[in-house]
């Protein structure tokens, strides 16, 4: 089987969208998984076949992570081309809100003076 692979450093909370022009198999592994993957034995991965563009991945934690796309079957090969892309992560919720406001300076006077 064919595949195009790309390795991704990312941090905790990023996202890893992998853009296809066709249906396919789209897999995310760590690398020990890619390596049992490789090797024919069992492994975990996250994703599976996709028919739309992105597949989107969120990243648990920091660290190495590899996007595979499979190109068909040995018998059945596809022309699939793949772009990936990593993200920042989507902004946190506090109390149900989002908390992507900006920070501004304090409009205050402030007096030093000791009486």
């Amino acid at each position: 089987m064919k595949i195009l692979r790309q390795k991704i450093y990312g941090k905790r909370k990023q996202l890893i969208k992998v853009h296809i022009d066709k249906p396919a198999v789209v897999k995310f592994f760590t690398p020990e998984a890619f390596s049992r993957y490789k090797k024919g034995f069992t492994y975990d991965y996250w994703g599976g076949f996709t028919e739309k563009s992105p597949a989107v991945f969120e990243v648990p934690k920091k660290g190495v992570y590899i996007a595979v796309v499979e190109k068909g079957s040995f018998n059945n090969p596809i022309d699939v081309t793949a772009r990936v892309e990593l993200t920042p992560p989507e902004f946190d919720y506090l109390n149900g809100l989002p908390q992507n406001e900006t920070h501004t300076k304090l409009e205050a006077e402030y007096d030093d003076t000791l009486e």
